[in-house]
């Protein structure tokens, strides 16, 4: 072959070879789907904005979160990124409803957030467990009040793993398995919805909604969306992140989990076994905003996440640089008006304005640190105590609340404190009576199961979290929380506990708030003391309590009234002023009305009521554990064969 022959054939072979580069790099664009998740999670009827992290001084605003900014925030990512060819949805992973007093407008006969959601074009929502705040019914009704079942087309439910009996009127609100989406390019991307199994666990009220179990269930889901041979499988979960990595780790073909239920700012998303989970914090705080590509027959390479090459951040935070939708925010003033009457109603025109300051402030009352007392703890507490002994003339000796229970500590705005800022903190759930708030109750305890209690608050929040953690007020207590489990029993993998975490327990024998300076003003509680203490607390803690001391006899909670005799009906411990229940909201206004405006510098400094020490005891040593238990386990084998021993003989 001559030299020029062979120069024509390279050549040739070279232009081939560019053409086909050329084809491949244009069929990829083609192919290439750009889709953009938004997404929102545990805004809990935060419809307005809400003081940040130092509050708002010297007229400075520091809020975060408003719905009307959301919206504006939403409209204009939509109109650039549908301009760029992108698909873009717009998800909420539940508890959109139960936290701030708008969401007392459903037992008002309305649906404030659901609809303002519908106006901002969500494509479709989950549901989490403070729906179920007011009970199942409710939500039936709230849905209904929001154009449901009509409306499951505009804006869907999905609920997988939510199993409704066929007579309950939920069961007619449309509720879906799952849903499946079909992009302008004729992409399928495929959706179905979780609550988690702790999301159950602490739901208020679901009657006899059942849940199946969220791994099994989506495994379901995630076959049948395979048989509608869609290309992208999204789970929009209300688990929180453990859930959902275990259950990005036990069901495969899951390509992106849109979590919620513990507040996480994820700043870049968690990949577990090629899921990408994210979760976007609460109250409306941020945008949750994930960036995709997927191409079409590229196996596990098919999804790529594109927000780190384009700069987008996971998290877009929504402050005050945000100029409100001006229809959403007019929507948000009428709800604010429904409200305002709504209070008049409840507090018989006492309150007529939800954003009336109610006293000054010029300091922070925090929710934090976890397992902790808090600053907004002791508040709370004082008022259970100080304020219901007020209130009804009784002196109270002991008050407690769980942590789970106080949605956010106060921040000032401008120096002041609303109505509206002290029922968001402490306006969660409903009474007996189907009015906003849970009820305040009173029970007589041994001195002996007041110690319970705090055992029960230091073993609880050792194995599931601060959400169990209890503050309190008219007690000061030391306790080794190494001590609260002996040790987690094998092959079952239940904890032993000790009921011996308490180190020393004190009563507050002093007059008004429990302060640091108090240390003189105490009275060691003993371990057998059987004297009657009047302890505060509120319904739904009440109602839990106990329970433990059926898994733990040692803990034992016996509810007693002020003669000593047990009660029989939980709702007799309701405190009711003039007939009518009074609740944990109520009692805090009414603390906060003694303070004569200011409030004392005193809750600037925690009253070092609650004391975590470390002492050496065989109890909080792992390898004597160990010891005790082989003890135990060799003790009851010997015990089995020597019964049997004695029965051959």
């Amino acid at each position: 072959m001559n030299e020029k022959l062979k120069s024509k054939l390279v050549l040739v072979a070279f232009i081939l070879m560019v053409s086909v580069l050329i084809t491949a790099i244009l069929v990829e664009a083609e192919e290439q789907h750009l889709i953009t998740f938004l997404h929102t999670n545990d805004s809990h009827s935060a419809l307005r904005p809400h003081s940040g992290p130092a509050g708002g001084k010297d007229n400075v605003d520091t809020s975060l979160g408003g719905i009307a900014r959301l919206a504006a925030l939403i409209e204009k990512e939509r109109v650039e990124r549908e301009a760029a060819g992108e698909t873009v949805f717009l998800i909420s992973a539940g508890d959109f409803h139960g936290g701030d007093p708008y969401a007392w407008l459903a037992l008002n006969g309305e649906a404030p957030e659901i609809k303002l959601m519908q106006e901002l074009g969500y494509d479709m929502l989950t549901i989490g467990n403070h729906e179920y705040d007011f009970g199942p019914e409710n939500l039936a009704d709230y849905l209904q009040q929001a154009g449901y079942p009509g409306n499951d087309d505009i804006l869907p439910v999905i609920a997988s793993n939510t199993e409704v009996p066929e007579v309950h009127p939920l069961a007619q609100m449309g509720l879906k398995d799952y849903l499946i989406k079909e992009t302008d390019a004729g992409l399928k991307v495929g959706f179905f919805g979780i609550i988690g199994n702790d999301a159950v666990s602490v739901a208020q009220e679901t009657g006899t909604i059942h849940f199946a179990g969220p791994p099994e269930r989506a495994a379901e889901m995630v076959n049948i969306l395979k048989e509608q041979r869609v290309n992208m499988i999204i789970a929009v979960s209300h688990s929180g992140l453990e859930e959902d990595r275990r259950l990005a780790r036990e069901v495969g073909d899951i390509d992106v989990i849109i979590g919620g239920h513990d507040h996480l700012a994820l700043t870049e998303p968690e990949m577990v076994n090629d899921t990408v989970i994210v979760q976007a914090g609460e109250r409306f705080e941020y945008l949750g905003v994930l960036e995709l590509s997927y191409i079409p027959g590229t196996g596990k390479d098919s999804l790529k996440v594109l927000n780190e090459e384009n700069g987008q951040p996971y998290l877009v935070k929504i402050d005050d640089s945000i100029r409100e939708n001006e229809e959403i925010a007019g929507r948000v003033r009428e709800y604010t008006e429904e409200l305002n009457s709504y209070l008049a109603a409840l507090t018989g025109g006492e309150f007529t304005d939800i954003m009336k300051p109610v006293f000054l402030l010029d300091y922070s009352l925090p929710s934090s640190p976890e397992m902790s007392e808090s600053l907004f703890g002791d508040f709370l507490t004082d008022a259970m105590r100080v304020g219901v002994a007020d209130i009804t003339g009784k002196p109270v000796d002991f008050a407690f609340e769980a942590n789970g229970l106080i949605r956010s500590g106060l921040k000032p705005d401008k120096g002041r404190i609303s109505f509206y800022q002290l029922a968001a903190a402490a306006g969660l759930g409903i009474g007996p009576d189907r009015k906003p708030g849970y009820p305040l109750v009173e029970v007589y305890l041994t001195g002996k199961e007041v110690k319970n209690i705090l055992e029960i608050s230091v073993l609880l929040s050792d194995i599931w979290g601060d959400r169990y953690f209890l503050q309190s007020s008219g007690v000061r207590y030391k306790y080794d929380r190494r001590r609260a489990v002996l040790i987690n029993i094998p092959f079952i993998n239940k904890p032993l506990p000790t009921g011996r975490s308490v180190l020393k327990a004190e009563k507050y024998t002093g007059n008004g708030i429990q302060a640091v300076s108090s240390s003189g003003n105490y009275q060691s509680l003993a371990i057998n003391d059987e004297r009657l203490y009047r302890v505060v607390t509120d319904y739904y803690l009440m109602q839990f309590l106990p329970q433990v001391g059926e898994v733990v006899p040692s803990l034992e909670l016996k509810l007693k009234d002020e003669q000593g005799l047990l009660l029989k009906n939980q709702e007799d411990a309701i405190i009711r002023v003039d007939g009518e229940e009074l609740k944990v909201w109520q009692a805090l206004f009414h603390y906060a009305d003694m303070q004569q405006e200011k409030l004392d510098e005193v809750y600037s400094m925690t009253g070092s009521r609650i004391i975590p020490e470390e002492h050496f005891s065989l109890l909080a040593a792992p390898g004597i554990a160990i010891i005790i238990l082989l003890l135990i386990i060799g003790l009851v084998f010997y015990l089995v064969f020597r019964k049997k021993g004695q029965n051959k003989g």
